[in-house]
């Protein structure tokens, strides 16, 4: 599944993952780029604080495609960030 911003879900056996992660070695990172532009479509519609886990379903599907240990992780990876920090290919 992907979006119009191009970023996606991927699922499927580690085998498989790892096989797509020899064509896209940056793939664990894009999680944040996806982060980056949610938050600044909360910036664009003018919220106060652009918070993305305001968004409830934000950390539920991170808890569910990395675990809650690793979903936590990211989130406060993605946190300790400035705004814009994550819009650049990393």
């Amino acid at each position: 599944m992907t979006t119009e911003e191009h970023y996606g879900l991927l699922g499927g056996s580690l085998d498989f993952i790892e096989e797509i992660k020899t064509y896209v070695p940056n793939l664990d990172q894009q999680v944040y780029g996806c982060l980056e532009r949610l938050r600044l479509l909360l910036v664009s519609t003018e919220r106060k604080y652009p918070d993305v886990t305001i968004n409830k379903w934000v950390p539920e599907l991170l808890t569910h495609v990395y675990g809650q240990q690793e979903a936590e992780k990211i989130l406060q990876k993605f946190h300790s960030m400035p705004p814009g920090y994550w819009n650049i290919e990393r």
